[in-house]
């Protein structure tokens, strides 16, 4: 039996209160963001009507739905959020990557009832940065983040990672390529929409000089 996830719980939540609201503030961005992060592996996005597919699809999506899957996506999402502000919006960089972390860290300590949640946080981005300056490629970031993923399997608390020197994790061929999958669609699809949100979120408080 799948295991409650508090984050998309909460995310589900403040998009409903986003809905009637309609208020435009860095804390409903927030709130935005981990929605957007929620939509990895949802059972509810299978769409194969193939059922041996749908059913080995179902158990992989059982075993990386948790909060723990969703906390290593997040690190990167995060990543990519502050990256795009480093690019596009620097006056803005420092305050609002500082208020998604924090509250990025209040949500994940709750929900993986860890207390190293901001250690790891830290761990991820610095090597993401790292990996940014390097130029390196989506499938390079898509490597390490696979690997963490796949430490997380059945909502295993996520640990320090050290990038070139931890072993890899070995796992069914078929699951590893299905989360590859998932991870590249999350890439083409997820983050672009996220930061196009973003984007518009810029443009509004400009606008109105917010």
């Amino acid at each position: 039996m799948r295991q409650k996830s508090v984050i998309r719980e909460w995310a589900n939540q403040k998009e409903k209160e986003a809905k009637k609201s309609n208020e435009v503030s860095p804390e409903a961005l927030f709130g935005s963001m981990i929605y957007a992060l929620s939509a990895f592996a949802q059972e509810k996005n299978l769409n194969d009507k193939n059922n041996g597919i749908r059913k080995l699809h179902k158990g992989t999506f059982r075993k990386y739905s948790g909060d723990s899957s969703l906390f290593e996506i997040g690190c990167y999402l995060f990543f990519r959020i502050d990256l795009w502000l480093f690019k596009n919006k620097p006056e803005y960089r420092e305050s609002l990557s500082c208020l998604f972390a924090e509250k990025f860290k209040k949500l994940f300590s709750k929900a993986l009832k860890i207390d190293n949640v901001a250690e790891l946080l830290d761990e991820r981005i610095k090597k993401y940065g790292e990996m940014a300056r390097k130029g390196e490629k989506n499938e390079q970031y898509h490597h390490f983040l696979t690997e963490l993923i796949k430490r997380t399997e059945n909502n295993k608390s996520p640990e320090h990672y050290y990038f070139e020197k931890s072993p890899i994790v070995l796992i069914d061929i078929t699951e590893e390529m299905f989360l590859e999958l998932k991870l590249a669609s999350f890439e083409k699809f997820i983050i672009p929409a996220f930061l196009g949100s973003l984007e518009n979120y810029f443009k509004y408080i400009e606008k109105n000089q917010i």
